[in-house]
């Protein structure tokens, strides 16, 4: 579970920094600087959301894929039935007119 202090904790060192460059340059850079990670932490954000919703896809397909080759494989199987319960009704013209 996330806890308020954990989130402190990682981002003090970063609140340091910031606090420290400002005191050294001045707001403005500062302002800049808090821009440039906004856009950068945004742009790896929408980057992860998108490179992990084909993940998820993939994986989800994946998983339907499997759960439904039982499937074909019971298909196959009713028809292997259905083919040996007609085996003697579907009998090619050739192999007839030779048992005769």
């Amino acid at each position: 579970m996330i806890d308020k202090n954990i989130i402190n904790d990682k981002f003090e060192p970063i609140n340091d920094s910031i606090s420290s460059i400002a005191d050294t340059y001045g707001d403005e850079i500062v302002n800049q600087l808090i821009i440039r990670l906004e856009l950068t932490l945004n742009q790896f954000l929408d980057n992860f959301k998108i490179n992990s919703s084909k993940s998820f896809a993939a994986y989800w397909e994946h998983q339907d894929n499997a759960s439904t080759r039982f499937y074909k494989k019971q298909d196959l199987e009713d028809t292997n039935k259905e083919l040996n319960k007609n085996k003697g009704e579907i009998i090619p013209k050739f192999i007839s007119n030779y048992k005769k």
